[in-house]
């Protein structure tokens, strides 16, 4: 909190101070508007099975059911007897997610800046696209067979080094995702 009554928060390029249950309220009302949280047309039988046990197992709720699942992880809503679901969990677990930016474009830069023109210089791999959890894994895989492996003299003996270490490009990815960029 600023000095006296007040949040900071930033509108366009400036920041106002706002009292803190405007905020939360602002915050709230995005949340209930993002794409994400709208209803979806997929219904629980649209959903890759094993996709939502990998994620129930990775969660540590194995054994709640399909429906249970997605309603403690806010992925969908109780109406009547049943749940609709919301978009967050089509784009999550839908065989065939309905958003047109629910895959990765993935190209290599030959050299350090890009080119356009006679000097183009990228190489473009096919997109991946499908469910998040099979976008990651595809994407993982595209971009490990494209870095480099050299081996390098460790001690006496040669060792194959990779170019980035493998838990700074996958977070790289991760983030990008996540941030949709």
């Amino acid at each position: 909190m600023v000095t006296g009554n007040g949040y900071p928060l930033r509108a366009g390029d400036t920041i106002v101070k706002m009292p803190e249950p405007k905020i939360r309220a602002l915050k709230l009302e995005g949340l209930a508007e993002s794409w994400g949280n709208r209803p979806s047309s997929v219904t629980l039988a649209d959903l890759d099975p094993q996709l939502l046990a990998r994620a129930k197992g990775g969660a540590g709720y194995p054994a709640l059911s399909d429906e249970e699942y997605l309603l403690k992880r806010k992925l969908a809503d109780r109406k009547g007897t049943g749940i609709v679901l919301r978009r967050a969990a089509e784009l999550l677990f839908s065989r065939d997610p309905d958003h047109a930016n629910a895959g990765v474009r993935i190209f290599r830069v030959l050299g350090t800046e890009r080119r356009v023109g006679t000097n183009y210089n990228v190489e473009e791999r096919p997109r991946v696209e499908g469910p998040l959890p099979a976008v990651l894994d595809g994407a993982f895989n595209a971009i490990a067979g494209l870095l480099r492996k050299p081996s390098r003299l460790r001690g006496t003996r040669f060792k194959e080094t990779p170019e980035y270490p493998d838990f700074a490009w996958r977070e790289a990815i991760l983030n990008a995702v996540a941030h949709r960029d």
